[in-house]
């Protein structure tokens, strides 16, 4: 995600959309407990992702993650 700062979260999403429900659908399946750290370090990405694009939410990472 860090080399696609031209993209919008629309965007991003399309793109991730099947690779993530079938990570989902893998995880959940086999390693439960591991699928919570996929998903949060996922999340965090997408936060990182939003700080750099949008610049009003620089030191604000608790407005950028909602």
């Amino acid at each position: 995600m860090h080399s696609k700062p031209d993209k919008t979260h629309e965007d991003l999403s399309r793109m991730f959309k099947s690779g993530i429900q079938r990570l989902i659908q893998l995880l959940w399946r086999f390693y439960k407990s591991e699928l919570y750290s996929v998903l949060s370090h996922t999340n965090w990405a997408l936060v990182y992702w939003v700080l750099r694009k949008y610049k009003k939410f620089i030191g604000h990472k608790r407005w950028a993650a909602q």
